[in-house]
C-alpha cells in the first residue's frame, strides 16, 4: 500500500470536477481514483485507531490506583474505586470511535485514546471526561476550561458557565486549568462545605482550601 503522505498529497492535487474523473498515477503501481484513495486513507485511520485502543487496554492493565487518592474526594465520586480493570476495559471496547456530542461539544471518540501512547492530554480530552462525569452525577457542574485565556471578567464568566456549572442544583463544581499549555491542575469545589480540593499531577498530591467562596 502507498504511504499515507503520498495518498494525502495525491488527494490534495485532484481538482473538484463533476464532469470528469481524475486519477492519480504512480509508475510501477498504476492509477487510482479519488474514491480508492479515500478508502486507502480510511484504512490507515482505522489501523491507527485500533492501535490506540490496544494501547489504552494495555495501559489499564499495567496501571495501579492508590486507594487513598481515590478516596480524597468522596462526594459524589466515592464509587470510583469500585470499578475493576475488566469494567474499565469494557467501557473502552464499547465506546464509539466516531463523533459524539455532549452538550453541543463534538468529540471524536478515537481522539480520546490517542494520548495514551505519546500525546499529552488535550482540551477535548479534559472537557469530554468532565462532561461524562456531569452526565453520570446530576448534581455536578463543569466549568468550561476555555475561560482562562479570555481577558475580560465578563467573557471569562460567560465561557466558564457555558456548561451551566453554577446552577443551584449543582452542589459540586469541577474544573481544570492549563496555565502553561502543558500542565493541567484540577479542582473540585463543594458548595455546601465551601471546601475546594485541588490536584497537581506534577506534585502528585491533593490540597484542601477552605472558604472556597472567597
Amino acid at each position: 500500500m502507498l504511504a499515507l503522505s503520498q495518498i494525502q498529497e495525491a488527494k490534495a492535487k485532484i481538482p473538484y470536477c463533476v464532469d470528469h474523473i481524475y486519477v492519480a498515477c504512480w509508475e510501477g503501481y498504476g492509477c487510482i481514483s479519488e474514491e480508492q484513495l479515500s478508502v486507502m486513507e480510511r484504512i490507515f485511520k482505522v489501523k491507527r485507531e485500533l492501535k490506540d485502543v490496544s494501547s489504552t487496554l494495555k495501559w489499564i492493565e499495567t496501571t495501579s490506583w492508590n486507594e487513598e487518592d481515590l478516596q480524597v474526594v468522596k462526594d459524589p465520586f466515592g464509587d470510583e474505586h469500585m470499578l475493576g480493570k475488566a469494567e474499565r476495559k469494557g467501557y473502552v471496547l464499547s465506546m464509539p470511535l466516531g463523533v459524539k456530542f455532549l452538550q453541543a461539544e463534538a468529540t471524536f471518540g478515537a481522539s480520546l485514546l490517542a494520548f495514551r501512547e505519546d500525546v499529552w492530554l488535550n482540551l477535548s480530552c479534559m472537557v469530554t471526561g468532565m462532561l461524562f462525569l456531569q452526565r453520570r452525577y446530576t448534581n455536578v457542574g463543569v466549568v468550561n476550561p476555555s475561560f482562562y485565556h479570555n481577558e475580560t471578567p465578563v467573557d471569562q464568566t460567560k465561557i466558564a458557565s457555558g456548561f451551566k456549572a453554577f446552577e443551584p442544583s449543582k452542589r459540586t463544581i469541577i474544573g481544570v486549568v492549563n496555565v502553561t499549555g502543558a500542565h493541567w491542575t484540577a479542582y473540585c469545589i463543594n458548595r455546601d462545605t465551601k471546601i475546594c480540593q485541588t490536584f497537581d499531577p506534577q506534585q502528585g498530591s491533593t490540597k484542601k482550601m477552605t472558604d472556597a467562596h472567597h
